[in-house]
């Protein structure tokens, strides 16, 4: 019998990466730490953006609480074109580059011609198809009339908001598209944004009739740079007796319509309306 010598036990060797593996590790790498860098950059970009979003509505709030005062006091004064708002009280980083156009609806004026309003619809509205109509010239600045006036923040790209007044109780609409026919003469036609406001609150299959008085605005405030993210809507004023106006309502009022979710301003005598979920501001005194 012949013995054969046992061959030596070898240790296995774990074999190295290859130069594709390894390659294929580095790439990978690479891409999660360039995925991460973008998501770090994302976030500081967001907490940036909304630091100037929050700085810009801050200061538009300030800035409409000096226009509140000088329409309190009677110290606006009507324009047929959308001006600068300017006011040397204010402190200096509030009259910089960011700053609010005033545009002038209503303005000073009576609202009644004796007894009987100024500004009615001249046919029964129309929540079906979103309008309702009024004569273009039921009042006149300037030579301009009050369509026309009502074009300026609405061609801005801002809204203005208004109450219709049916019997006393005041439904409240704003409006954002533009309005035709404007000249003197002509029935203006004017969309709202939201066609419940032209239904009767007692009665939602019953559309507003003819005749019954359009609150419009005296003043709009908008932010020029961004018109559709800040406008402001002045009514009456509060410490001025407005003959055939009595508009009764709690402290506060805040009209919910534009496209910025800001924290409340605080204006005088406002009372709390929810018409969507966007905030908007209406001096309604």
């Amino acid at each position: 019998m012949t013995m054969k010598p046992a061959k030596p036990n070898r240790l296995i060797q774990p074999e190295g990466l290859s130069l594709v593996e390894l390659m294929m590790a580095m790439t990978l790498l690479a891409l999660i730490s360039m995925a991460s860098l973008k998501i770090m950059q994302l976030s500081e970009s967001s907490f940036s953006e909304g630091r100037t979003q929050l700085s810009i509505q801050q200061k538009n709030q300030a800035i409409t609480a000096f226009i509140n005062d000088d329409f309190k006091n009677q110290l606006l004064a009507e324009q047929t074109t959308a001006a600068t708002y300017e006011n040397m009280a204010m402190p200096a980083d509030l009259r910089g580059d960011h700053i609010l156009n005033l545009a002038t609806i209503f303005g000073n004026g009576s609202r009644f011609a004796f007894a009987v309003p100024k500004c009615v619809l001249v046919d029964q509205a129309e929540p079906t198809l979103g309008y309702f109509t009024f004569a273009a010239d039921c009042h006149m600045i300037g030579g301009k009339t009050i369509a026309y006036l009502i074009n300026i923040p609405l061609d801005a790209g801002a809204k203005i908001a208004f109450a219709i007044d049916i019997e006393g109780a005041g439904a409240r609409c704003t409006a954002s598209k533009p309005i035709t026919n404007v000249g003197v003469g002509m029935v203006a036609k004017l969309f709202v944004d939201d066609p419940a406001c032209l239904r009767l609150a007692s009665d939602a299959t019953k559309a507003v009739p003819r005749n019954n008085h359009i609150l419009f605005p005296r003043f709009v405030a908008y932010e020029k740079n961004n018109p559709a993210r800040y406008y402001t809507s002045f009514f009456e004023n509060s410490s001025k007796v407005s003959d055939g106006i009595n508009l009764t309502m709690p402290d506060y009022l805040e009209l919910w319509g534009g496209q910025s979710s800001d924290p409340a301003v605080t204006l005088a005598h406002r009372s709390q309306i929810d018409v969507g979920k966007h905030r908007e501001y209406c001096q309604l005194e």
